[in-house]
């Protein structure tokens, strides 16, 4: 490194202590997402304002703010000369403008390189489709013009100033001189800078170019919703302005509100433009983001630490390797065909490889270095045009992969074999080297893993149920039973209750509200009640059977007349369900930190609120195995309860019939072969793995980043192109079991014996009919609760697992 950029990024270090102290611990490589805010924009004093419409001191000091910072966006971008700047919510916005305001008529055409984003890409809709062109140079641009531009209409050439999904950047002369190469044609250029404002200085005063759009978040952090539109002084004001229909507040100098009345723009091309009330207080933050610029050094040392960053970036990834010399990343930054690009900007759009090449997915890499606190971006980043000419994402892969169910945002990132997306590490005015060594260790550590074969749990013991755990509230921590009544839909009073986002109506998750695991969980039969505790908080306490008297004061019970209400699930709705009193709603908002509403299931509801299936069956070896692969097997908050298992079994049965070890208990994953399942009387089918995602990471009210990564590798090891841990099963039959009185209070150990239960293990897949469970007798009365009166078959800890042929 040379000594004036080791100057520069100690400077930086010194900035990032004082200003944005959160990177300390975690790695941010995702400005071109977002830039940072620091502590001065997010925390800027300005005096009192208010509308700068209003001619009183307050609204006057409003309108100095907002000439002050429209003054010193001109001066940044070097287009005081020859532009007016026009404020709007952002560079989408600004883009939305020139294209709802562009008169194309009927003939004009829209020219766009293939690398635009969405947002400018969708200016193409203001135009028929046969009136939309593809330029990918300066040549290709000259040659359409000529050929198809209108000669009565305005016709409109977008560019992207860089790409945002690879960093590559072009080259603005050629394309000006494209367009004013057209004599008879008229042409406008519009740029978006949305990736570049910031992170290079440009400068707009004699480049030729008609519109420049951006948004200050991108440079900044914040303002949020607030962006800029540079028009070129001349025709293309003049052209805005002519073609402007809507007027706002402030925009107008007068208006005749009669049926055949007329209306006046002000003269001021950003007075007119402008309509509404400026959002004065986040103008007033740009003043503090240039600042904040300046004691980073300025845009230009700004960029030549970007152009450093990235250079180190790209060869510390191309310099990971597998132990076979596999390279373990593929950067993207050859595109498919020749494009004109003059240099590299501040991304890097690459993918995670396996030994014999195969592309891991944008969503898994991005899932699993976050859990490290490396932040990148995964997708295609909005610009599909990008993704096909760095990624191979194709027209017709997109297709095949739209028919398949695909969405922008979803977690499906390869389809037979072909990447979906890429992953982006992006860099901004803060970074330092040391975020791109936190990424290369990051990336080694989750995907260079010691190749070895996963040892064997080699086990003498029989198969048998280790644990029982049941999860009242979905959500939050599992309750462990001993013995515990086997239902139709899995374990009773399993995820019965729930809390409901009022805001998006769907249950609450820990993987966002990590607060979730904190919470503590109990149950109480002989007093009736679940209790929910929450450090210092006074505990709360749900009654558990409504039929029966509970035995604890201010108990909450369902209301008597629930409303008829939905809530979404995650591949369903619940039609209905039952709610609490307000104060219950209250206690748990105060804690979440959102309006929350307590529910319980319906008791006739066939459906339970479980995600995927009726039981979650883990094998205690993969967790051993898990552990052994962290080497963090003393590391408190990863524990059996981090993978929310309903049972858990140990050991492994003797073979009978030759068959593996591996195939009847002895390895780790072996439930990920299991098939059907036995319970006693309960006969169980297996309806698939379990997908895992960050949620197993949650523990201790934090996000961690393991055992999430571990289960990944292992996963891989396995030949599996996905995170699955623990396999899930439906109940499948019961057989009638002996009925217990409830007259007299039963020892446990009696309807266990009767029960005489023996647990056996099928490996043919088998098929779910509905089928009820058998019931043991339940009566209503005044006294306490017993397990033998609840419906269904009852299980116990210790039962013994057989291997069936």
């Amino acid at each position: 490194m040379l000594k004036d950029a080791e100057e520069s990024f100690a400077d930086v270090l010194k900035y990032r202590r004082a200003e944005l102290p959160e990177l300390a611990t975690i790695s941010y490589l995702d400005y071109m997402g977002s830039g940072l805010a620091p502590k001065a924009v997010r925390c800027s004093s300005t005096s009192l304002m208010c509308n700068p419409h209003s001619l009183h001191s307050l609204g006057h000091a409003a309108s100095v703010e907002v000439r002050a910072a429209r003054h010193q966006t001109e001066m940044f971008f070097e287009a005081a000369e020859e532009y007016d700047l026009v404020f709007t919510s952002g560079c989408t916005s600004s883009l939305h403008l020139v294209g709802s305001l562009i008169p194309f008529g009927s003939s004009g055409c829209v020219f766009m390189h293939p690398l635009a984003h969405n947002s400018l890409l969708g200016v193409r809709e203001f135009v028929s489709s046969d009136r939309y062109f593809c330029v990918r140079d300066a040549s290709t641009a000259t040659s359409l013009i000529d050929l198809h531009a209108s000669t009565t209409d305005m016709n409109l050439l977008c560019v992207p100033a860089e790409c945002n999904l690879s960093g590559a950047r072009l080259d603005f002369a050629s394309f000006v001189g494209a367009v004013h190469s057209s004599v008879t044609r008229e042409v406008l250029i519009v740029v978006d800078g949305a990736a570049i404002a910031g992170k290079a200085p440009v400068t707009l005063d004699g480049s030729g170019i008609d519109f420049f759009a951006f948004s200050f978040y991108k440079m900044f952090g914040a303002p949020t919703g607030l962006g800029g539109l540079f028009v070129k002084k001349g025709r293309p004001q003049e052209m805005l302005m002519s073609h402007k229909k809507y007027f706002g507040g402030g925009t107008v100098s007068f208006n005749d509100h009669t049926k055949h009345g007329s209306h006046h723009l002000r003269s001021a091309f950003t007075e007119a433009m402008e309509d509404g009330t400026q959002n004065f207080y986040g103008i007033a933050q740009v003043r503090q983001g240039f600042r904040a610029l300046d004691s980073l050094g300025g845009v230009t040392d700004i960029s030549h630490r970007i152009q450093y960053l990235r250079t180190y970036c790209v060869d510390a990834l191309q310099h990971l390797r597998h132990r076979n010399g596999a390279p373990l990343i593929l950067v993207y930054h050859a595109p498919s065909t020749s494009l004109p690009i003059v240099s590299w900007g501040s991304s890097v759009a690459f993918a995670v490889l396996e030994q014999d090449g195969t592309v891991i997915g944008h969503a898994l890499t991005e899932k699993l270095l976050a859990g490290l606190k490396v932040y990148v971006r995964g997708g295609c980043m909005c610009n599909p045009g990008a993704c096909a000419e760095f990624v191979g994402y194709s027209a017709e892969l997109m297709t095949e992969a739209r028919n398949a169910g695909h969405q922008c945002g979803d977690e499906m990132d390869v389809l037979d074999g072909k990447p979906l997306g890429c992953v982006r590490a992006s860099f901004g005015a803060s970074s330092l080297p040391l975020d791109v060594d936190r990424l290369v260790a990051a990336l080694a550590q989750c995907f260079l893993r010691d190749e070895t074969k996963p040892e064997l749990v080699q086990s003498s013991s029989a198969l048998r149920l280790r644990k029982i755990i049941l999860y009242p509230l979905k959500g939050m921590m599992g309750v462990s039973v001993d013995t515990w009544p086997l239902q139709t839909n899995g374990l009773a009073f399993d995820r019965e209750w729930m809390l409901i986002d009022q805001t998006s109506g769907t249950p609450v998750a820990p993987k966002r509200f990590a607060v979730m695991s904190t919470f503590e969980v109990s149950l109480d039969w002989q007093l009736n009640v679940l209790t929910v505790q929450h450090k210092d908080k006074v505990p709360i306490h749900i009654v558990i059977d409504e039929d029966r008297q509970c035995w604890i004061h201010n108990s909450l019970r369902c209301t008597v007349a629930p409303e008829t209400k939905a809530v979404k699930l995650k591949n369903r709705t619940l039609p209905t369900y039952r709610t609490y009193e307000e104060a219950a709603d209250q206690w748990f908002s105060s804690v979440l930190g959102i309006p929350v509403q307590l529910a319980r299931n319906l008791p006739s509801a066939e459906e339970t609120l479980s995600n995927s299936a009726a039981l979650l069956v883990v094998h205690e070896g993969s967790h051993h195995q898990v552990l052994r692969h962290m080497n963090a097997v003393d590391r408190p908050f990863v524990s059996l309860a981090s993978y929310r298992p309903n049972l858990v079994v140990t050991g492994a049965a003797p073979s009978n019939n030759g068959s593996s070890e591996r195939s009847r208990g002895a390895s780790p994953f072996v439930e990920n072969l299991w098939r059907s399942l036995s319970i006693g009387t309960v006969q169980l089918v297996a309806t698939g793995p379990c997908k895992r995602c960050q949620q197993v990471n949650v523990g201790a009210g934090e996000l961690k980043h393991e055992p999430l990564a571990s289960i990944s590798s292992l996963c891989r090891r396995s030949g599996l192109t996905e995170i699955l841990f623990g396999q899930l099963f439906g109940i499948k039959a019961v057989t009638a079991a002996p009925v217990v009185t409830t007259e007299f209070a039963v020892p446990w150990t009696l309807p266990l014996v009767a029960l005489g239960v023996a647990l056996a293990l099928r490996l043919s897949p088998l098929a779910i009919p509905a089928l009820a469970c058998a019931k043991i007798v339940k009566t209503v009365a005044q006294r306490p609760l017993l397990l033998a009166e609840i419906d269904g078959v009852l299980i116990h800890v210790g039962m013994r697992v057989r291997v069936g042929e």
